[in-house]
């Protein structure tokens, strides 16, 4: 079956995309009902335990096949794999250690996988308006853009979810939540509600990625302009805007939240402290 998808690939040059996106999609629902198969099954002698080993080959070959095609040129198989691969993590979670059957078929993205995820959202989702632009000139219909705009909120979605459901690390989530005031008006909510998933996790870690969220964008800034930074610039305003924001989130209980409060002094002046010695 896997290979089978392999060889279609191959192919692509006188099959059509659709068809090979189908592939993609059977053989995600292939995976799943495998897993669900297996759930239903006794769970107990050779003939589980070649059912395990079965599923968790073909998850194997499948999550390399589509971990490719995320990085791959043509845009129909990058997003159809970007979005299998992150519902397929979810299902394979540790959530799955639970049952002692199932532990061995839990799939936790290594270090690799996750650079790829995070550089899809950032290449793919977080990007200038006038920058996606159809190759065939239509940027102006209006349906094309809000269908362009519900894809990349979708993308985003498959991202946050897998940091809400502690697939991966909450530090993950920096790299979206720098991107709050700026993209406000598209993700605004997407982010917002990120933000009280991580904090639910764990306050102090979402705190100081509230730091390293932070801290990227003001390396952002000091690329662009230098050593010597222009306080009434835009952009460095958008950093202060971003910080107010963010400590807004808090509430106004800072008792209940001193511990988190105090993490993100503690690692503002360590980041301070250490850029202003680097200069």
């Amino acid at each position: 079956m896997f290979n089978g998808i392999q060889e279609t690939l191959n192919l692509n040059r006188s099959m059509l995309l659709e068809a090979i996106k189908y592939c993609i999609s059977a053989c995600h629902s292939a995976v799943l009902w495998e897993l669900l198969q297996f759930k239903n099954c006794s769970g107990q002698g050779t003939s589980a335990a070649q059912q395990q080993k079965q599923l968790r080959d073909h998850l194997d070959a499948y999550m390399s096949l589509m971990t490719e095609l995320i990085t791959s040129n043509v845009a129909d198989f990058r997003e159809e794999a970007y979005v299998s691969v992150g519902d397929l993590l979810i299902w394979f979670s540790k959530r799955l250690k639970d049952n002692p059957q199932l532990k061995p078929l839990v799939y936790e993205p290594d270090r690799d996988l996750q650079q790829i995820l995070e550089n899809f959202i950032q290449t793919y989702v977080f990007v200038e308006e006038e920058e996606d632009v159809d190759e065939e000139g239509d940027e102006g219909d209006e349906h094309k853009k809000i269908e362009k705009l519900h894809n990349r909120r979708n993308y985003l979605s498959v991202f946050c979810k897998l940091v809400a459901c502690n697939v991966l690390p909450v530090k993950a989530a920096a790299g979206v939540i720098r991107h709050y005031v700026k993209y406000y008006d598209d993700y605004g909510d997407i982010i917002k509600t990120l933000l009280g998933k991580t904090r639910n996790i764990n306050k102090i870690t979402n705190a100081k990625t509230m730091v390293l969220s932070l801290s990227l964008l003001f390396h952002d800034l000091t690329r662009d302009g230098g050593s010597r930074i222009d306080r009434q610039s835009e952009e460095f305003l958008s950093v202060k805007e971003l910080a107010k924001e963010l400590a807004m989130s808090f509430g106004l209980d800072t008792v209940k939240n001193r511990e988190a409060i105090t993490a993100i002094h503690r690692d503002g002046i360590i980041f301070a402290k250490s850029t202003r010695e680097s200069k």
